[in-house]
Formats: C-alpha cells, structure tokens, sequence
C-alpha cells in the first residue's frame, strides 16, 4: 500500500483523479486503510459519515464492540492514533468531533463506543474553547441519554466524560444540571446493587467536582439542585454499607457540603 498507483478509492476522494475508481465498500476499506498507513488524517475524516459496512472486523479498543462501518473504523483508528501520537491527529479530531458527538444518537453501538472512547481521549488535550463548543452544542444532552444503561464499563467512561467536561468550568457544569444530570447522579447512586465500589467512588466524586470551583469555591447554582434532590439521604445509606475509607471520605464531604452551605 505504499504505492498509491495502486489503491483503489471512491470518486469523491481528493486523490481520486489520481487512483482508479471504484464504488465497492471494499475499495473504501482499502483506501481507509491506505489513508491510515500515510497518515491522511483529513482525507480520511471526509469519509466519517459513511455507513458502509464493513465485511471483516476485528476489536481495537478494550470492551468496546467492534466496528461494524467505515464510519466506526474511521472514528477507531482516530482514537489509536491520538493514543500515540496526539500532535499529528489533534487537529483533525478536533475538526470532526462534534459531527461525531452528533452520530451517537443515530448510529448503532458500535459507533457509540468507538466515538465515546474518542472523546475522552480528545478531552485530554482539547483547548477551551473547544470544550466550550462541545457544551454549547449539546454534549450533555447527548450523553444524558445513555446515562440511563446498566453496562457499568460504558457508565464508568460516560462519567469520565462529563467530569472532565465540567471540572471547574461554571458554564459546564450548570449545562450538565440543566440536562438532568442531578437525576442520572441520584438514579445511580440509589441503584448500586452488582456495581462496583470503585464505580460508586467515581460517581461520588465526580459530584464532589461537580459542586466545585477553585479556588475553593462553590457552584450556587449546583449546589441548590443537589440539596434539592434526594442525594443527601442517599449518601448516608452509601458511608454506612459502603468499605472503602476514600469513599466513605468522600460521602462524608459531600454530604458536608450539603449540610452546611
């Protein structure tokens, strides 16, 4: 595939005039994969809509289900490339990452998956006003919609997500109330039979960062829709059954919070 004499692409491709042509979903994958071996990261983000599927796939990325499209196998290959080699890829990812927050929604679960782990590894480099884009168009009220499953893997990354969308960013975190995110923390916390500890820990201390903004300071806003909600009760069922001393430490300070403000 070093030669791209050889590489068969579809018509609308850049190199297209270059290459032969050919509509076949396999000459998509071949031409995906070209993309991929030479680091072509725009050219191959302009296929990222595509839903042509594929006929061999294979798992990349950990528990995530495998992807079944180009799209999918796009939004994958994305995400192992920012893994290792963030500086190349960064700004292509960030060109087409509300597009791919936006196909969460319309996608299959493949998709889901593959695009989830995408945006919380983008967010580990994103700037400011990125993230501020991502709130502005509606990523909560994307993720919202799935904080509702059961799979703890998939709950545990989505909380990672909207903690470091939010942590100490007042727009962000008044974004993620106003998109029931008080419900989906009290939901969670109030169904925690065959989760896990560490999981229980994470969602209590995302809340903890949820209320909070440096330095030392409160979320008023925040801190009226936990105090409003049924998470104080909640939390004193957790510190007495729960054995972890970091989460009962952690229970203990939001429930302070709560109390005393």
């Amino acid at each position: 595939m070093e030669d791209q004499d050889f590489v068969v692409v579809p018509d609308r491709s850049p190199l297209s005039k270059q290459l032969n042509i050919n509509s076949q979903s396999s000459s998509l994958r071949l031409y995906i994969e070209w993309c991929r071996s030479m680091k072509k990261w725009e050219e191959m983000t302009e296929y990222i809509g595509d839903s042509a599927e594929l006929t061999e796939t294979q798992n990349y990325i950990e528990w995530a289900l495998e992807p079944q499209s180009i799209s999918s196998l796009i939004v994958t290959y994305l995400y192992l490339e920012l893994a290792k080699n963030p500086e190349g890829v960064l700004k292509h990812v960030e060109n087409v990452i509300i597009e791919v927050v936006r196909g969460i929604e319309c996608n299959p679960e493949d998709f889901r998956d593959c695009s989830l782990f995408l945006l919380n590894k983008f967010l580990d480099h994103a700037s400011e006003k990125t993230v501020a884009g991502l709130v502005k168009f509606g990523v909560f009220e994307v993720l919202a919609k799935i904080l509702v499953k059961s799979d703890e893997k998939l709950m545990d990354l989505l909380v990672e997500i909207c903690v470091k969308i939010y942590t100490n960013r007042e727009f962000a975190q008044v974004n993620f109330i106003d998109n029931d995110g008080v419900s989906r923390i009290v939901h969670i916390l109030s169904e925690t039979e065959g989760n896990s500890e560490a999981f229980i820990e994470k969602v209590v201390k995302g809340s903890l960062v949820l209320v909070k903004l440096d330095p030392q300071g409160l979320n008023p806003r925040v801190l009226t829709a936990l105090k409003d909600s049924n998470l104080s009760e909640i939390l004193k069922t957790l510190k007495k059954v729960k054995k972890s001393p970091s989460l009962k430490q952690d229970c203990k300070e939001l429930l302070t919070i709560l109390v005393n403000n």
